[in-house]
């Protein structure tokens, strides 16, 4: 554990300690579930765990669609896409690596990703 100004970090989850001038309120933030149709020799797959993991994701459920057929239509019934990855943040469907990426720039999947 290593505390950096008023947060404190953990290996499993990220705790802010929020202060105030009466009272000493520990408030948690959890981070909301991260899943993502991928698939092997994605490319963009690796490339959006990547950016995930610099935000402070820790774990990423993975579903290998070109592991199984029925994971490929899993996909497509929710995302109504066929290309990997495609990833949902809690139950919001975010989309590929670009949107991640213009998330991530228009300062918004910080938001999503911790609540």
């Amino acid at each position: 554990m290593k505390r950096v100004k008023n947060e404190t970090i953990c290996h499993d989850r990220v705790l802010q300690v929020i202060y105030s001038k009466a009272y000493e309120i520990p408030r948690e933030i959890t981070m909301n579930e991260v899943t993502m149709f991928s698939s092997e020799i994605c490319r963009y797959c690796g490339l959006a765990e990547s950016l995930l993991s610099r935000k402070g994701v820790l774990k990423i459920k993975k579903i290998l669609v070109n592991q199984d057929d029925d994971s490929i239509s899993e996909m497509i019934a929710k995302t109504g896409r066929r290309t990997t990855p495609q990833i949902f943040i809690g139950d919001r469907h975010i989309g590929g690596f670009d949107d991640l990426v213009a998330l991530d720039r228009a300062g918004s999947l910080d938001t999503l990703l911790f609540s």
